[in-house]
């Protein structure tokens, strides 16, 4: 049996509630720190559950500038920031010698639901032509994928997976087989997740799925205890949250299945003529033939 290619993880970067580096982060985790409050994003007062995971300390006007805020959902702009952490965690440069060897697999389990949601309200307020043309490139799974390609300039496999919570987990091992493939040597990946909006929390609060304590939001994240009574919607990445700038060993160029721009590429058909070629004439007259008899 043949070796299996061995890829490795040369930087990281994160965004969730309790803190927006990998190092602080660690230490709030390493410390027993709770990133679960009160919800400050909206008023919850219809809710049955009034607290969640929240990202503290994020401007994204800070980093992307107020016209790319504005036409980006949260759950891009979370992302873009844990990807910029890992891009330079991993002192990886993009150029043009190696932009189609570098993939970005970034998955979300529901996408731009803020956007989505906002929207519904503006049209149902404000009729149709009230509703942004940007809500369809903002609402997308793979818009955060794709932004983050347009940010760096990367031209190799990009695409975005949904599975729910597994959605983080399944991108990275994803990344690592596009690697093992041979259809590129450096990968992108990881997932992120904003879906702290009413409509979610309210579905989840109907299903009985989440937890209710509203008096002790700090320890109501249990999931290992007899008196549990349902998990916390947090922000940021869910489960596991990371991004990794996953990397192998230089490997021939003369791998079939080596990723290359399109230019490169043979055309397997041959363009067609600008002038089609003239059908010769014929006559259009004909012998005169005799009536049938009835």
């Amino acid at each position: 049996m043949a070796e299996r290619k061995r890829v490795v993880v040369t930087g990281m970067g994160i965004t969730c509630p309790i803190g927006n580096s990998v190092q602080e982060a660690w230490d709030n985790a390493a410390g027993g720190v709770s990133g679960i409050g009160p919800i400050t994003h909206f008023d919850p007062y219809k809710l049955d559950n009034r607290f969640a995971g929240e990202v503290k300390n994020f401007d994204p006007e800070a980093f992307l500038g107020k016209r790319e805020a504005r036409r980006t959902d949260r759950v891009t702009q979370l992302a873009l920031y844990a990807a910029k952490q890992a891009m330079e965690d991993s002192q990886l440069t993009v150029t043009e010698d190696n932009r189609y060897d570098i993939a970005v697999v970034v998955g979300t389990g529901i996408g731009g639901i803020h956007t989505i949601y906002q929207s519904v309200l503006t049209f149902l307020e404000g009729g149709a032509r009230a509703v942004s043309p940007l809500l369809v490139p903002m609402m997308l799974p793979d818009a955060i994928s794709s932004r983050i390609s347009m940010q760096y300039g990367t031209r190799g496999p990009n695409f975005s997976l949904a599975t729910a919570c597994a959605t983080g987990n399944n991108c990275i091992g994803e990344a690592t087989e596009i690697i093992r493939r041979g259809q590129a040597n450096v990968a992108l990946a990881g997932s992120s997740e904003a879906a702290n909006v009413e409509l979610t929390i309210a579905s989840f609060n109907n299903m009985t799925a989440i937890s209710r304590r509203n008096d002790d939001p700090v320890r109501a994240s249990r999931p290992f205890d007899k008196e549990r009574d349902g998990f916390v919607v947090s922000a940021a990445q869910k489960s596991t949250p990371k991004f990794s700038a996953t990397v192998t060993p230089p490997t021939p160029t003369t791998s079939p299945h080596r990723w290359r721009p399109a230019k490169a590429r043979p055309r397997p058909w041959s363009a067609p003529s600008k002038t089609p070629a003239k059908r010769p004439l014929t006559s259009t007259t004909s012998t005169p033939t005799a009536p049938r008899p009835r």
